[in-house]
């Protein structure tokens, strides 16, 4: 029973080491100067930023500043629709959205992604807390409608016709 104790006692000890030897390597990998860290910290906030707003597919591109030319105004329009639609606190248009993301810097010089106006900061935690899920529901019931319409989906239209379509979309779920 001793030798038994004995041998547990020293293969735990093993482990410890083991453990602590993959903290120390992990620790010493991972001291980034203040600069790099800054970097991943900005990195992360436009990550969040621009897949809120379905910017790009692009994984590396996604992970910093992109241009209002470059949202899917459709995408943007249909994800703000399900946004406005679960929540009446807060109504977020496709212009403000555009209006953000147009310039890089606020006018102070600040990066936005520092500063967001409340609107798009709290779109984009609805965005993750639930959001995306809503957002997911909301487009696959708008493209079944759309379909019934003799459309393919939403991803198919322009801005302008997938604006008019959620409009009737919208006003044809609310008579139900």
């Amino acid at each position: 029973m001793k030798k038994k104790f004995l041998v547990f006692v020293f293969l735990m000890a093993v482990v410890a080491a083991n453990v602590g030897v993959i903290a120390v390597r992990s620790a010493s990998e991972n001291q980034n100067t203040g600069v790099e860290k800054s970097k991943v910290g900005l990195e992360l906030l436009y990550e969040w930023q621009n897949q809120a707003f379905e910017v790009s597919s692009d994984y590396n591109h996604n992970l910093s500043y992109c241009d209002a030319d470059e949202l899917k105004l459709n995408c943007v329009a249909v994800n703000l629709c399900a946004y406005n639609n679960a929540q009446q606190d807060n109504q977020l248009t496709v212009d403000e959205v555009v209006d953000y993301f147009s310039e890089e810097y606020d006018s102070n010089g600040e990066l936005k992604v520092y500063s967001k106006p409340e609107e798009i900061h709290d779109y984009i935690d609805w965005y993750y807390h639930g959001g995306s899920d809503c957002i997911k529901d909301f487009g696959e019931g708008f493209n079944d409608y759309l379909r019934e319409k003799g459309n393919n989906g939403y991803s198919d239209l322009s801005y302008e016709e997938t604006s008019a379509a959620l409009k009737n979309y919208v006003n044809a779920e609310i008579a139900e």
